[in-house]
């Protein structure tokens, strides 16, 4: 007696195997977006920690911190000591750790000696080597988690640059002493009634991805840093830790106005950045913290850097 064995057919077990294989490549992107969307909340979650942060020293110090301490007595003892800001002024990160919950971290930092990085960066003039003093090493190398955003912490190699920057407005504000519309400069210590266009209108701290990108060749190829260029604490030349929507470019002697995530030659070293796809996080003065586009106007996008209207 003959007997009928029910089976699938090659044909049948091929069609089986590339509806599966669609299936897949749909889930892909879609897992893919709910894990960046919490990546980016995230992200944003350490920005609103920073601006509370911020506020609170505001409360306690009468005034914001500075954007970088320069001290005359390091100046002295500094390399490159002709220029306005020596090579490893201490910068913003520091003076929040006590409102950050990093007091004891905050303790072991030393105020009366340079700032330490394993990496200065790019735009640095020691790009490539370890810089500063030791006795701000411990420091420099046991930067909080919050100041990496968890999009590049995908891609990085090093964890001892940070991934935010405070309002630097334009230029080079590590090396200005005096500056009618600025949040943040050298010695800063501006309070919130100087903020006349409004807490809620001006940016506080904006993202600076660390890991991000350079050109050897006037912007034709844009190759990937190896290092980045926003060390934890320690700032020169490359005002790292502070965001500027205009700077100057050092091979024309020209302004350049930078929109987000720029790729101009010589933007890496100040302008806003993220590994957001289609924008970046930024922090206001009131500590709200909202997604911009990088798409935004230029013009609604810069004005809001101003602390004066």
């Amino acid at each position: 007696m003959k007997t009928n064995k029910s089976g699938f057919t090659l044909v049948e077990l091929l069609a089986v195997i590339a509806i599966i294989a669609l299936l897949i490549s749909l889930l892909i992107p879609a897992i893919q977006a709910a894990r960046e969307a919490a990546r980016r909340s995230q992200c944003m979650n350490n920005l609103k920690q920073m601006a509370l942060a911020m506020n609170v020293y505001h409360e306690f110090m009468k005034s914001l911190p500075p954007g970088n301490l320069v001290l005359d007595e390091l100046k002295e003892k500094a390399c490159h000591s002709e220029q306005p800001c020596y090579c490893g002024s201490i910068g913003w990160p520091v003076f929040l750790l006590s409102f950050l919950e990093q007091t004891p971290l905050y303790d072991q930092v030393n105020f009366e000696v340079f700032a330490f990085t394993q990496e200065p960066g790019e735009g640095s003039y020691h790009y490539g080597q370890a810089h500063g003093s030791t006795e701000n090493q411990f420091v420099a190398e046991n930067m909080p988690s919050l100041f990496s955003c968890p999009s590049v912490l995908r891609i990085a190699t090093k964890n001892f640059h940070k991934d935010y920057g405070v309002n630097g407005t334009y230029g080079a504000p590590q090396a200005d002493f005096q500056r009618d519309n600025s949040p943040f400069y050298a010695n800063s210590g501006i309070r919130f009634a100087e903020i006349t266009r409004g807490l809620s209108n001006t940016y506080c701290l904006l993202e600076h991805s660390h890991s991000w990108w350079w050109s050897e060749d006037g912007g034709k190829n844009i190759l990937r840093t190896r290092y980045g260029t926003n060390p934890f604490f320690w700032v020169n030349l490359g005002s790292q830790g502070y965001i500027c929507f205009r700077s100057l470019n050092m091979l024309t002697d020209e302004h350049v106005d930078y929109p987000i995530n720029s790729k101009i030659e010589w933007s890496p070293l100040r302008t806003a950045r993220s590994y957001h796809p289609g924008g970046i996080n930024v922090a206001m003065f009131d500590g709200s913290v909202q997604f911009i586009s990088e798409k935004m106007d230029y013009e609604p996008y810069h004005v809001a850097y101003y602390r004066i209207p």
